[in-house]
């Protein structure tokens, strides 16, 4: 068998090392189990869990066992969270903590974390959607518990720091099954009253006690508020969803009053101090304006003030020579107009009668000939009227003459009649039928046959 055949347990253990290391599921899971042989060591954890066939050496650093807020011994049941690794000094499986947390509340920090995830990939949490609170707030509406510490807390630090504001009581309940629902109620109710800001308070407790904070309806409801809303729930180390999502959080309930309200000895002093600012400005600015007073006071204009307006009277003097010799130009040209209308009414009123007595004459003149023209009309008409009557058919009729028409057309040729053929004939009296018994042409010299 050759030497590179054989592995050195240095690179056993690594290659063991880097394929636990690298596997996704054991970088970052929970283990329930009991704590055994627990010690510490150096400020670091070191300890087993077991169940009832297995178990598994676990170290906890410093870093991480100091947020550990429980006191931790033999026996307890315990939920862990951290990853799998191989401790290479001694090649054994190890467990490397990062969390520890007692079973009970285990379970409630679990919803807790899934919860907060779900939410925050929601938007739920985004500073964007905070509202500001306003600087000087006179109604205030306070939701906690009837009689709580945190409610005296909240009615002391504004009654010192703000007591020119009304605070209005929404009592609830703040702890136990269907609490957060009836938190709800109160917070819709307070919200629906048109307060400045509202106050959303509880003093401390465990996780257990301050479930009702994490509950998913509660966050959306004050997440929809449209009043300005601090929370002061539980103690520094408490923080719940409804902390997050609140406009502003405050670690205690009289932290969330002092956040809500101005210090009204703050206030005061900050309005004298802008008082004493704004009259200093007021005396400089007054004082600017009567050194430009002074500097003006002095100038010649105001010694002399008619050297203020001499270069206007003189132009003004030059003006009133203009307009004076305008307006008699005016006057003149008005003398000349005047005597042109009169001389243009008289020479007017001559061409109107001379223009009368030339049409007078045009009139005549064309009732003349009109008369003429219409006297020799009527003779002209009587003239062809008479030779019109001579060449009427109805003269040549009455000589005894008759016009024969077969089917309407005058008969001029015996070739436009057979016999038997049916004429009419009209004579100078009146019209009759006839029809064609013989007929009989002329011949002129032989020549041609009519």
């Amino acid at each position: 068998m050759t030497q590179n055949k054989f592995w050195s347990v240095s690179a056993l253990v690594n290659y063991l090392k880097d394929s636990i290391s690298s596997d996704y599921l054991l970088k970052n899971l929970w283990l329930k189990g009991e704590i055994s042989n627990f010690k510490n060591q150096g400020a670091h954890w070191y300890f087993s869990l077991k169940d009832e066939t297995s178990r598994i050496n676990c170290v906890m650093f410093a870093s991480h066992n100091q947020k550990v807020k429980t006191t931790i011994k033999d026996g307890m049941s315990m939920l862990v969270r951290g990853a799998v690794s191989v401790y290479t000094v001694t090649g054994s499986l190890q467990f490397y903590a990062e969390e520890l947390l007692p079973y009970g509340v285990g379970d409630l920090y679990l919803r807790y974390q899934e919860l907060h995830q779900k939410l925050s990939q929601a938007g739920i949490f985004d500073v964007s959607h905070k509202k500001p609170l306003p600087a000087f707030p006179l109604s205030i509406g306070l939701v906690t518990g009837q009689n709580s510490a945190a409610m005296h807390d909240v009615y002391t630090t504004i009654t010192r720091r703000w007591p020119v504001a009304k605070i209005t009581p929404y009592f609830t309940l703040v702890q136990g099954s269907g609490s957060h629902l009836k938190i709800i109620e109160a917070l819709k109710k307070a919200d629906g009253n048109h307060h400045d800001v509202l106050l959303l308070v509880r003093g401390g407790g465990s996780l257990e006690d301050l479930w009702a904070f994490n509950e998913e309806d509660l966050i959306k409801t004050i997440y929809q508020l449209k009043t300005p809303t601090v929370t002061g729930i539980g103690h520094e180390s408490d923080t719940t969803l409804s902390d997050l999502v609140s406009d502003v959080r405050a670690n205690t309930p009289t932290g969330a009053a002092e956040l809500a309200v101005p210090d009204i000895r703050e206030v005061r002093i900050s309005l004298v101090q802008k008082q004493n600012k704004l009259v200093q400005l007021l005396s400089h600015r007054l004082s600017l304006q009567r050194q430009i007073l002074k500097q003006l006071e002095i100038k010649p204009v105001y010694r002399q003030p008619q050297r203020l307006y001499q270069p206007q009277r003189l132009q003004l003097s030059l003006y009133l020579g203009t307009f004076i010799n305008y307006q008699q130009r005016l006057q003149h040209t008005q003398t000349t107009v005047d005597g042109a209308s009169e001389r243009l009414f008289y020479l007017g009123q001559n061409l109107v009668r001379r223009q009368k007595e030339i049409l007078g004459k045009l009139q005549t003149s064309f009732s003349n000939r009109y008369e003429n023209i219409k006297v020799n009309a009527r003779y002209q008409l009587a003239l062809l009227a008479q030779k019109l009557d001579a060449l009427s058919p109805l003269k040549t009729l009455q000589r005894g003459y008759a016009i024969a028409r077969i089917e309407d057309q005058v008969i001029k040729s015996i070739n436009q009649v057979k016999v038997q053929d049916q004429i009419s004939v009209t004579v100078s009296d009146g019209h009759f039928e006839a029809y064609v018994t013989n007929k009989e042409g002329k011949q002129t010299d032989g020549r041609e046959n009519l």
